[in-house]
């Protein structure tokens, strides 16, 4: 857990002098009545309406992991149902009228992310979304000095394998590390055998009794899934089991083209992250994990051909938050 107070006076500051110069329910705005100070109570009466409309904004699925408007910090699972929504409301900060927001933000970072690099992506998966919705209706108002963004994120560490145009490279959001050429002495350990890979026919009989479920698939979660037009899911041998492979595409914009490395980890995060928790397969059956091959597209520069591969065992570990 890593909570990111006061974040006028540290990630937003900028934002914070620069405003210096200048389906979402009511009950996540603070109720006048319910502040003490006259002064802060007649701001937050003023407006009232245009914090109900930011609280909208805010809460809109914008972010890659989820996000709630929350009146307490560090909070979790149960916590998070149940939890107190007023969490937008006029305060004094130091000696200053600021407009304060509380998240709770259960962010998705690869494992080896440097805290500082977690913390550059919530800046910007977080706190400018919301600190741009906060602004705009009172931007203007003399009587208050800045914005008071407090975060608290729980970091869930994801792993998993990551082909690259068919090469195996690792995949921790960074650039490989350099692998030393003269590795310490060790003894092997006993390589199992290969097992044989599943027979066509084989193949073939689990795609039929599964295709009721991808066509459905594929027509109830095709606008945000984006699937491959030029391919379909289906299941395909893979190191003596069974995967199913889903084609999707994904397509991001001409300021995120970079490293293969940086396209593989974006790709994750703003589009595959989404989609593991696929609701069809509760109880799958015939396969024994899921690839989910991207082509990634950035700008004008040529595509990228990404698979992310898991096993079932490991999702179901991820959806109940153990990895």
């Amino acid at each position: 857990m890593m909570t990111l107070n006061r974040c006028m006076t540290d990630l937003t500051s900028v934002a914070a002098v620069a405003l210096m110069a200048g389906g979402v329910s009511f009950a996540q705005v603070m109720a006048p009545a319910e502040i003490k100070d006259p002064k802060l109570r007649a701001l937050q009466s003023k407006h009232q309406a245009e914090l109900t409309a930011a609280a909208a904004e805010m809460a809109a699925p914008q972010y890659p992991a989820k996000f709630y408007l929350t009146r307490e910090l560090d909070l979790r699972s149960d916590a998070l149902i149940s939890a107190d929504r007023r969490s937008i409301v006029f305060s004094i900060f130091g000696t200053q009228t600021v407009l304060r927001v509380k998240v709770n933000y259960a962010a998705v970072y690869p494992t080896e992310t440097p805290s500082k690099d977690r913390v550059s992506r919530t800046y910007l998966d977080v706190v400018v979304p919301v600190l741009t919705a906060a602004t705009k209706g009172v931007q203007d108002e003399s009587e208050m000095d800045a914005v008071d963004i407090e975060i608290s994120r729980y970091v869930r560490k994801v792993a998993a394998t990551v082909y690259i145009d068919g090469k195996g490279v690792p995949f921790d959001g960074q650039a490989p590390a350099t692998v030393s050429q003269r590795p310490a002495a060790r003894t092997p350990a006993p390589v199992a055998a290969p097992l044989p890979p599943p027979s066509k026919e084989a193949l073939d009989q689990r795609q039929m009794g599964l295709q009721p479920v991808l066509d459905r698939m594929v027509q109830e979660l095709g606008p945000q899934a984006h699937f491959d037009p030029l391919a379909k899911p289906a299941l395909t041998a893979f190191r003596g089991g069974t995967y199913l492979k889903v084609p999707v595409v994904t397509t991001l914009t001409a300021a995120n083209v970079g490293s293969q490395y940086r396209l593989a980890a974006l790709a994750f995060d703003r589009h595959v992250a989404h989609l593991v928790r696929l609701p069809y397969f509760k109880s799958a059956s015939g396969f024994e994990g899921i690839t989910f091959r991207t082509t990634v597209s950035a700008g004008a520069s040529p595509a990228e051909s990404v698979e992310f591969l898991f096993p079932l065992a490991e999702l179901r570990r991820y959806e109940n938050d153990d990895c």
